[in-house]
């Protein structure tokens, strides 16, 4: 009995440990951050953030300190969050952490409400902070139809720009299959529309990726631009990166 009686005091204050390191004092404010959790197939998105920003550390607490399998997302899953965010609701316009870790010190964000996706932020900023549970089919990661990534396209220059990146990273080949099948003239951008949308991507801000696809054919390479360090480069269309695979974003029209 003692024994037992031990290991209940244990397990109960690991759990206030974790409560009270994550930021969630009691029971109360548990079932408020989860309240009435919005269900997309298999995962569940709790209803609030939690009331206070937080650190990496203390937002994987936070959200284990939730119980029953609430965790934090991981970086697929907090981009699906974005891309649904107006089914799901209640979100700030700051940046949201996931699970995803670059390094040591650094972990994957998202800032919302532009989309914007990186992993420069060091783990020890503080972030707004949403739990989810469940799992999801990695078919929901990929854009079903047309309007999954054109969104509500930006117009500049008469170039009109796509909402979001395709959701996952293709080929040459599949990204420029990919653009032609959205119809009405959509393609991948050229060379020199490429450069000018990561010269005006602080107003769109709807590029999460890091290094993106043009059309632009050069022998047997294709100009790719990195918009993370700004890089203009030459990739092969059969071996970039190692894996044959960079980020999609769809234009139409042309520029002035």
């Amino acid at each position: 009995m003692r024994k037992t009686g031990l290991t209940k005091s244990i397990i109960v204050f690991t759990l206030i440990l974790v409560i009270s390191c994550g930021r969630v004092s009691n029971k109360d404010e548990i079932k408020s951050i989860i309240g009435k959790p919005v269900i997309i197939e298999q995962l569940e998105i709790a209803e609030k953030d939690f009331p206070k920003e937080m650190d990496w550390d203390d937002a994987k607490s936070s959200c284990l300190g939730l119980g029953d399998g609430w965790r934090l997302p991981t970086k697929d899953e907090l981009y699906f969050l974005y891309r649904n965010r107006k089914k799901i609701a209640g979100f700030s316009d700051k940046g949201y952490w996931s699970s995803t870790e670059v390094d040591n010190t650094h972990a994957w964000s998202i800032s919302w409400p532009y989309g914007s996706q990186g992993g420069e932020g060091t783990k020890n900023i503080a972030l707004r902070v949403r739990a989810i549970r469940g799992e999801i089919d990695p078919s929901n990661f990929v854009a079903k139809t047309p309007e999954d990534v054109l969104g509500s396209p930006s117009y500049m220059d008469n170039l009109s720009i796509a909402e979001f990146d395709f959701p996952i990273e293709m080929s040459f080949a599949e990204a420029t299959e990919a653009c032609a099948s959205l119809g009405e003239g959509w393609r991948l951008p050229t060379k020199e529309e490429l450069i000018f949308i990561h010269y005006n991507k602080s107003r769109l801000n709807k590029f999460v990726g890091k290094v993106y696809w043009s059309s632009t054919e050069d022998g047997d390479g294709v100009f790719v631009q990195d918009f993370e360090f700004g890089y203009k480069m030459s990739a092969s269309k059969n071996d970039f990166d190692g894996k044959n695979k960079a980020s999609v974003h769809a234009v139409k029209g042309s520029r002035k």
